[in-house]
C-alpha cells in the first residue's frame, strides 16, 4: 500500500514538473498535451438540424466525424417511388444510373403510350380511338364524325352522305334526315319536269342533291336519250341516223 502511494506521488510530481510556469529554462521535462479534441459528433450540438445530436445521428461514424451530416442517397438508388408513376430506380425512365438524384420523367410520356386511361372513356394509349400512334400526345377522342360524311345511311331513305341524300346540305351537316330544306326534286320520286323520266334518270339532274329536275337546255336530238324518229333506235352511235352524238334537230332523217 505504501509503495503504490509512493508511486502516484512520483507521477504527480513528473506531471507537475511538465507544466507550463512561464520559465521556458525551467521546463526542461517532457510535455504533455491536454487538449481534447471536440468533433462534431462529439459536441452535443444536432450540427446538421436533423433533430438526431453526436452518435443518435446516422450522419456519424464514430465520436472522431468530423460531419454530422446524413449521407443522402440519390432517388434512383434508394428504392422508393419518388414520383409516384409505379416505377422505382433504374426501372424508371427518368433514371440514368443509380447516381441519378431525380427520379421524376423528364419529359413525361405522352399520353398514348403513359399506360393510363387520359381521358376516362375506358381505353388505355392505342386502344383508345383519340391516339394516332404512341407519341401522341393527346388522348382525347377526335370528334365525331358528322352524320352526312360517315359513310352511313343514317335515315335509312337509300341515300347516303353528302351529296348523295337529299337531307345533307355538305359533309359538315350532322343530320341526314329529312328535316331540314326541302327534298330536291332530283330526289323526290316525282317528274318535276313532266318529260317522263324521274329524279337521275332525267336528264336534268346531275346528283340527288341537284334542286331542279329542269333539263337546263335542249340537247341534240343525238345525245338526248330520246327516240325522236320513234324507230326504237336512241342517240349516237347505235342510231344509223346519227353520225355523232351533236346532230341538232331538224337534221336528215330526224326530223
Amino acid at each position: 500500500m505504501r509503495w503504490t502511494q509512493g508511486l502516484v506521488v512520483f507521477l504527480a510530481a513528473g506531471l507537475l514538473a511538465g507544466c507550463d510556469d512561464g520559465d521556458d529554462e525551467k521546463d526542461s521535462g517532457p510535455q504533455i498535451d491536454m487538449t481534447i479534441a471536440i468533433t462534431a459528433c462529439s459536441d452535443t450540438v444536432d450540427n446538421d438540424g436533423d433533430g438526431l445530436v453526436d452518435l443518435d445521428d446516422p450522419g456519424c461514424a464514430d465520436a472522431a466525424d468530423q460531419d454530422e451530416t446524413d449521407e443522402v442517397t440519390p432517388q434512383c438508388n434508394d428504392g422508393a417511388d419518388n414520383d409516384g408513376d409505379g416505377l422505382i430506380d433504374l426501372q424508371d425512365r427518368g433514371c440514368e444510373s443509380t447516381q441519378d438524384t431525380d427520379e421524376s420523367d423528364d419529359p413525361p410520356l405522352p399520353q398514348c403510350s403513359n399506360g393510363l386511361d387520359d381521358d376516362d372513356d375506358g381505353d388505355v394509349d392505342l386502344a383508345d380511338d383519340g391516339c394516332g400512334s404512341a407519341e401522341d400526345d393527346d388522348e382525347s377522342d377526335d370528334p365525331p364524325v358528322p352524320a352526312c360524311a360517315d359513310g352511313e345511311d343514317n335515315d335509312a331513305d337509300g341515300f347516303v352522305d353528302f351529296p348523295d341524300d337529299p337531307g345533307c346540305g355538305s359533309e359538315f351537316d350532322d343530320d341526314e334526315g329529312g328535316d331540314g330544306p326541302p327534298t330536291p326534286q332530283c330526289a323526290d320520286g316525282i317528274d318535276n319536269n313532266g318529260d317522263g323520266r324521274v329524279d337521275l334518270a332525267d336528264p336534268g339532274c346531275t346528283s340527288p342533291a341537284d334542286p331542279r329536275e329542269t333539263t337546263p337546255a335542249e340537247r341534240p336530238v343525238c345525245s338526248n336519250g330520246l327516240d325522236d324518229d320513234d324507230d326504237g333506235i336512241i342517240d349516237f352511235p347505235r342510231e344509223p341516223g346519227c353520225s355523232a352524238g351533236v346532230v341538232s334537230r331538224g337534221s336528215a332523217g330526224l326530223v
